[in-house]
């Protein structure tokens, strides 16, 4: 049942906040835009700083499309100078907990992979690419529904196709189980006296 919740979570997920807005539900299309934009919160490449919060939030409190078109517009830079205006009143404690909060809004709730097969290397592809390409190639969605998918929904239903292919195993809550009942029978057994 743990894992029926995690799914509905990623079909239906909670609406963050940051900067004073509601976020919109992370998906496919503010993921590539964030990318774009080389945002810290997708690439883990550096710590997020308040620029990075600022153009964060901007993207992800609209559609992906409208944020699309204010990229590539004049309006994206004067937003962020008003804000950075805004947040630069604030305690410095208030971005910190901002970080925080886009950090939680951008992080999707994943499967537990338990294995992966012909794990010979490593693949060339980002996650990002992987997911799309399953969408519009092996599941046939079109690119507007799949930039419109929130990215758990997506990780979650590209790693259910791949575990019906065999590329993937998933694991589950009886898995869970097993697992911390061997650990307690290993942690048992360094505990007790070694017979001789």
């Amino acid at each position: 049942m743990a894992d029926l919740a995690k799914y509905a979570e990623a079909i239906w997920p909670a609406l963050g906040m940051s900067c004073g807005a509601r976020l919109r539900p992370y998906t496919l299309g503010h993921a590539h835009l964030l990318c774009c934009a080389g945002s810290p919160f997708l690439l883990g490449d550096r710590p997020a700083g308040l620029g990075d919060l600022l153009l964060a939030s901007e993207i992800c409190r609209r559609p992906w499309r409208k944020s699309a078109r204010l990229a590539g517009g004049r309006l994206l830079p004067l937003l962020l100078r008003w804000n950075a205006r805004r947040a630069l009143r604030q305690p410095a404690s208030w971005a910190e907990a901002q970080i925080g909060a886009m950090t939680v809004h951008l992080t999707p709730a994943m499967p537990q992979i338990w294995s992966k097969k012909n794990d010979a290397r490593a693949l060339g592809t980002s996650w990002l690419q992987q997911i799309r390409v399953t969408l519009l190639g092996r599941l046939g969605a079109s690119y507007e529904t799949v930039m419109d998918v929130p990215v758990a929904q997506a990780i979650w239903d590209c790693c259910a196709h791949w575990e019906m292919e065999g590329t993937i195993e998933l694991g589950n809550s009886s898995d869970d189980a097993l697992l911390a009942a061997a650990k307690r029978m290993m942690a048992a057994k360094a505990t007790s006296p070694a017979r001789t």
